[in-house]
């Protein structure tokens, strides 16, 4: 945003996030009159995540195999013209 007022870059949207309780109680997510179902939700997503056993897209065996297969390399033009998108 200090950018944007300094005229060091111009966007023409700038989305922020700032949903109460973070991304468990956030946009698309079902809305919780209660705290205690919010805390239910965040504990059982957490743990979900804590005990996974692929946590990362880098480490997912079938993007893996995208990449070795037919993506080459991440940032490859392939990948580059496959997976970006210019608004």
């Amino acid at each position: 945003l200090e950018s944007l007022d300094k005229g060091v870059v111009s966007y023409d949207f700038v989305e922020v996030m700032a949903c109460p309780g973070g991304c468990v109680c956030g946009g698309g997510q079902l809305i919780h009159e209660s705290i205690d179902k919010f805390n239910n939700r965040s504990s059982i997503l957490y743990n979900i995540d804590k005990n996974a056993s692929i946590r990362f897209s880098h480490e997912n065996p079938d993007v893996l195999k995208c990449y070795e297969e037919f993506l080459n390399s991440p940032l490859s033009h392939t990948a580059h013209k496959l997976l970006h998108h210019k608004h």
